[in-house]
């Protein structure tokens, strides 16, 4: 009896589909490992864009570490993205000359360093979804503070020019002094603990809310415009040097009890500017006399109210 030589053969077609089952199975297993993250040390200044910035050669793109070193300047001339971001002492990141550009950060970023504009025009956006430390300049146009979850801000440094837009809950460690601080609606800024505090020396909007027991300080106008939240609430200190628009009812909490803005009675609360209280809204618990409290500006009522007139460091404060 002849047995044939092809009959242990498999067809060919049964052999591709093993072949691409082991394929699949082979890339599940170490794909996500084979595909790693590169770092990218600048080797010199110029372009993000260009690969010969970088060391290795290379363009920084989603899922990379990014360090500039010292020394260099990097210019970003259109939208990017990478995962980290550590920018060492005497190293740049600023948008191209002329050029509206945005960084998107997916993890932390710390900058040792200088962000800021292009000096001859343009401007720098930064989106930062993780969290971030600033031991450097920090002067770009906007930075938004984003990603899931609470994330922390923690500056040694100010962020002296632009804004700070909170655009995802973040917690201050420490203290942080920015020029202009902007809260989005439902979102949330914490200011932990009596060790923490946030310094605003431009405008404040806050439209989302402002919380904690550590100290914020408002060097300039405060306008909270969402009128579906109790925008500030704090156990801590509170300074207002600025004048302080309400268009809802805001409250401060001293000592457990919570009250309304302006808490004059707390020993926590020093206010230098103007307070406006827009119609519609109640004020309550006022009172005076408290040798902690100081008041050199002027408290204007355009509410309901049940309060009365206190006398508060000698100055005649009259609620009608």
């Amino acid at each position: 009896m002849t047995t044939s030589a092809n009959a242990s053969v498999l067809p060919c077609s049964l052999v591709r589909q093993i072949y691409a089952v082991v394929a699949c199975a082979v890339f599940l297993a170490v794909g996500p490992r084979a595909i790693a993250q590169t770092t990218y040390n600048s080797a010199t200044s110029g372009s993000w864009q260009n690969s010969a910035t970088w060391s290795p050669s290379g363009i920084p793109a989603a899922g990379d570490f990014v360090v500039i070193m010292a020394g260099h300047t990097i210019d970003l001339a259109s939208a990017r993205t990478c995962s980290t971001m550590t920018i060492n002492s005497t190293g740049a990141l600023q948008n191209a000359n002329g050029t509206s550009s945005t960084l998107t950060v997916t993890g932390d970023v710390t900058n040792g360093g200088v962000i800021k504009n292009h000096t001859s025009g343009g401007t720098l956006t930064l989106t930062l979804n993780g969290n971030v430390t600033n031991n450097g300049t920090w002067t770009n146009q906007t930075t938004n503070l984003g990603g899931d979850g609470t994330r922390t801000l923690t500056a040694s440094q100010a962020f002296t020019a632009g804004t700070i837009v909170v655009t995802a809950n973040r917690a201050v460690s420490g203290s942080i002094s920015v020029t202009s601080l902007t809260v989005n609606t439902t979102k949330q800024l914490t200011v932990p603990t009596s060790a923490d505090k946030i310094t605003i020396n431009a405008t404040a909007n806050i439209d989302g809310s402002l919380t904690g027991s550590g100290t914020v300080l408002f060097k300039a106008n405060v306008s909270s415009a969402n009128t579906n939240v109790d925008s500030i609430t704090f156990d801590g200190n509170q300074q207002i040097d600025g004048s302080y628009t309400a268009s809802t009812l805001i409250e401060f909490i001293t000592s457990g009890t919570t009250k309304s803005i302006p808490d004059i009675s707390g020993t926590d609360l020093t206010l230098n500017g103007t307070v406006t209280i827009n119609s519609g809204v109640t004020i309550s618990n006022v009172s005076g006399n408290n040798s902690t409290s100081t008041m050199t500006g002027v408290l204007r009522f355009r509410a309901d109210r049940t309060d009365r007139g206190e006398k508060l460091r000698g100055v005649l404060s009259t609620f009608s």
